[in-house]
């Protein structure tokens, strides 16, 4: 029994070392908003021609 928990926690720690990793090393969206300008998509994307036709 202890050999199978030991290796449940040993996944539960790698699971929150690789969460922690991936919230810390998200980018920061503010800055790339700033720097990059709002994005906007493609006119010719089918959403926005979607909605094109929806408008007429």
């Amino acid at each position: 029994m202890s050999k199978y928990i030991k290796q449940n926690i040993a996944k539960f720690v790698t699971w929150i070392i690789v969460l922690i990793l991936g919230i810390v090393m998200l980018p920061n969206i503010s800055s790339l908003v700033a720097e990059k300008g709002q994005t906007k998509i493609p006119d010719t994307a089918k959403s926005q021609v979607a909605k094109t036709i929806q408008k007429d």
